[in-house]
């Protein structure tokens, strides 16, 4: 195994460990990349669709899923530590099976498990069961938890300094004379919200996923390599098969010489064993094992006597009641949590069953923002009795006389699922999806009319007493219905 690494294998600081795992992945980020890509750019076009109104979904869904497409990363870097760079189609090929162990936890419980970079090596690496993944891990995290930990925390900074750092470029190459506010169009709202920037700031999180999450798995993995060094001795296996082999090679070079030298001059009786201490002091000299630590911390000025052997044993072992105490502790409390969960949805049943049945049975509202809209509400010729309005000079009756046809229009006869407490700006945007296109330029022209009006209280531009007259070119009136 250890002959196929592709890495100088030594006990590192563990920040030069994780500097190791970056130079790991810049040696083969095409692969790592790929990988990546062939699994988040699918899901997040999928995503996209399926939550084309609510593009905050798709940015939480692949964060929330960044545990299981780490594995992807780590299965790269593992297999080409070891110079066995995968293809994009074995990685695929393969993920069903490295991706089993561990998966569900990985997502619940443990999502948010700071030194999760750490750890998940132990899940898909060495196969560890839960009782084992455990123990495993109590071992593992005796040293390098801090850096672990940093690692994540750092890795979210940058995370967000990317996202914060793209707004703010698009800001400072905006040209002065165009009248756009990077701040005011993230955190406004209304019909003038541009579509594309909702898009976009759906992208830019799944993109700075893209750019640093690999970089955070790498970084991890090689801190568990570095731990596994520490632990079994890796480094040390590597010098011994140098020594073994350059001795071997000296020896199949210049045996017969050796053996002849000392039958003619050896002044004494070979030794068959040499002296172990001088074979471990020239063992020691070799450059392998010249590795200086610098260790910080804090303890006590004047060291405490350690317990005598007697007082240790007069102390009861504590752990294993400890141990049991704490696994019926998670369990009952585990327990108390699903009693708690089903006691409340059999207290509430009621209520949750009229929600249920009431957004089963959904109808479009009568009223909104204080509106009419009921269909036996519009006068007949609506679109004639509006222009007669607005020839009288009542332009707000006549608009408004117009947008509740066409919120009518929307909501009874295109059948858009308008909340009851929905906006202007909600109402165009649902309009979106059932209108085709002059239609909603239509709708369009008439909600800012009516928001300047309504609103601003700024009269109408010259033109818009055509609304009147293209009314009927785009909407008609529902019929009342019956029971109304």
């Amino acid at each position: 195994m250890f002959e196929r690494l592709r890495m100088a294998l030594r006990l590192r600081d563990p920040w030069e460990a994780v500097d190791l795992g970056f130079i790991l992945l810049r040696a083969n980020w095409r692969a790592v990349i790929l990988a990546w890509l062939a699994a988040v750019v699918p899901l997040s076009a999928i995503l996209l669709a399926l939550f084309r109104d609510h593009l905050w979904v798709p940015p939480l869904v692949v964060w929330w899923l960044k545990p299981a497409l780490d594995r992807l990363v780590l299965h790269v870097l593992a297999r080409a530590t070891f110079g066995e760079l995968p293809s994009l189609k074995e990685t695929l090929g393969q993920a069903p099976r490295f991706m089993r162990r561990g998966f569900l936890a990985s997502l619940a419980w443990r999502r948010f498990s700071p030194q999760r970079s750490f750890v998940l090596p132990v899940w898909q690496l060495e196969e560890q069961p839960g009782a084992g993944y455990r123990r495993r891990c109590a071992v593992l995290l005796r040293r390098s938890r801090p850096q672990a930990v940093w690692l994540t925390f750092v890795c979210l900074l940058f995370q967000a300094a990317v996202c914060v750092g793209a707004l703010a470029a698009i800001s400072l190459f905006t040209p002065a004379a165009v009248d756009f506010g990077v701040t005011a169009a993230v955190f406004g709202s209304g019909p003038e919200r541009a579509r594309w920037l909702d898009l976009l700031m759906s992208l830019l999180p799944i993109a700075a996923f893209t750019l640093l999450e690999p970089f955070y798995v790498a970084g991890g993995f090689a801190l568990y390599l570095n731990r596994r060094v520490e632990l079994e001795g890796w480094d040390l296996g590597v010098a011994f098969r140098k020594m073994a082999a350059r001795i071997a090679r000296a020896l199949g070079r210049s045996a017969a010489l050796l053996l002849l030298a000392f039958a003619l001059f050896a002044p004494s009786p070979l030794r068959a064993h040499p002296d172990p201490k001088a074979v471990l002091a020239e063992v020691l000299k070799d450059p392998e094992f010249q590795v200086t630590r610098k260790k910080k911390g804090l303890h006590w000025k004047q060291a405490r006597t350690e317990a005598s052997p007697a007082t240790r044993r007069s102390l009861p072992d504590l752990s294993g009641p400890l141990k049991l105490l704490a696994v019926f502790a998670k369990w009952a409390l585990v327990a108390g949590g699903a009693a708690l969960a089903a006691w409340l949805l059999w207290r509430n049943r009621g209520a949750l069953s009229r929600r249920l049945r009431a957004e089963s049975a959904w109808a479009p509202p009568d009223i909104l923002f204080g509106m009419d809209i009921r269909p036996e509400s519009l006068p007949p010729g609506l679109d004639t009795v509006a222009a007669g309005l607005w020839a009288e000079g009542r332009t707000r009756e006549a608009l408004a006389l117009l947008y509740r046809g066409a919120l009518a229009h929307l909501a009874h006869r295109c059948r858009a699922s308008i909340s009851r407490g929905a906006t202007e700006g909600d109402c165009l945007r649902k309009a979106e999806a059932v209108l085709p296109a002059p239609a909603l330029d239509y709708f369009r022209r008439l909600t800012l009319a009516w928001l300047s009006l309504a609103y601003a209280g700024l009269p109408p531009g010259p033109g818009a007493e055509a609304l009147c007259a293209e009314w009927a070119a785009h909407f008609q009136p529902p019929a009342p219905e019956d029971g109304r």
